[in-house]
C-alpha cells in the first residue's frame, strides 16, 4: 500500500518496437501514475505510445481523465527497434 492507500496493480514493460515517450518524443516515460484518494494527479501527462510508425498518445489531466487520440505526439526515431 502507498501513503495514500494505493496500490500498485502492474508494471508494463512495452515489448519490442513500441516505444513510450513524451509527447515530442525527447524522453523515454518512467515512473507511476498517481492520484490522491479524491482522484487528483500531480500533473498533466501525455503517454505518446509509437508502433509501426504510427503514434497514439493517451492524454491524462489531473483530474484523471484520460483520452486516447491518434497522431498527437511525436514518435522517435530509435535505432534497432
Amino acid at each position: 500500500m502507498g501513503p495514500e492507500g494505493g496500490e500498485l496493480l502492474r508494471v508494463w514493460s512495452p515489448p519490442k518496437g513500441v516505444t513510450v515517450t513524451n509527447r515530442s518524443g525527447a524522453r523515454w516515460v518512467t515512473g507511476a501514475l498517481q492520484w490522491d484518494s479524491q482522484g487528483l494527479g500531480s500533473r498533466n501527462l501525455t503517454l505518446s505510445v509509437c508502433a509501426l510508425e504510427h503514434n497514439w498518445s493517451v492524454i491524462t489531466n489531473r483530474l484523471g481523465r484520460p483520452r486516447l487520440a491518434s497522431d498527437w505526439g511525436v514518435c522517435p526515431a530509435v535505432a534497432g527497434v
